[in-house]
């Protein structure tokens, strides 16, 4: 029993060993220790004067995604300069949304979100939001719009903070 024992733990540490010399050896290696990815909240003026026909900042590139507070998502739902993407299943967005936010749920089929992405109109600058929090679906639609040119920021407090502050279940 303890010789099957001692084998276990040298299998298991020699395997742990092997996977961080792979890991290690990669182009990308997975971290080690997980860093929530800090992101920019994008000022008022930055964000409406973008969306309103005026060059895209140099502050913020296409490439950097940057968060939208609640009280600048009160302005973007009434406005008609932006695009709100909810990036929840279709269950959760069929139950409720926010605003007239479209469906682009990144874990359905490729050919669908692609073509629910090219269907976004170009000038438009696109919100996406998924259920806040640990929630990365607003990340990954994020990033796909982003390298198709999208002006794209994120609502980081997602569905869950604005049904708390709008009193919806």
């Amino acid at each position: 029993m303890m010789k099957n024992f001692k084998e276990i733990i040298i299998i298991l540490v020699v395997s742990i060993a092997i996977g961080l010399l792979y890991n290690s050896s990669q182009p990308k290696p997975l971290p080690l220790i997980y860093k929530k990815k800090e992101l920019a909240q994008i000022s008022d003026d930055l964000l409406f004067n973008s969306a309103n026909g005026s060059s895209f900042s140099s502050d913020i590139s296409l490439k950097d995604e940057a968060t939208v507070t609640y009280e600048q998502m009160l302005k973007i739902v009434a406005s008609d300069d932006f695009v709100i993407v909810d990036a929840r299943s279709s269950d959760f967005h069929e139950k409720n949304k926010i605003g007239n936010a479209i469906n682009i749920f990144p874990y359905d089929d490729e050919s669908e979100v692609m073509n629910k992405v090219l269907d976004l109109p170009s000038e438009k600058t696109i919100i996406v939001y998924c259920d806040g929090g640990n929630c990365d679906s607003s990340h990954k639609i994020a990033e796909i719009l982003i390298n198709f040119g999208y002006k794209t920021h994120i609502y980081s407090g997602g569905w869950d903070e604005w049904s708390k502050k709008q009193g919806v279940e």
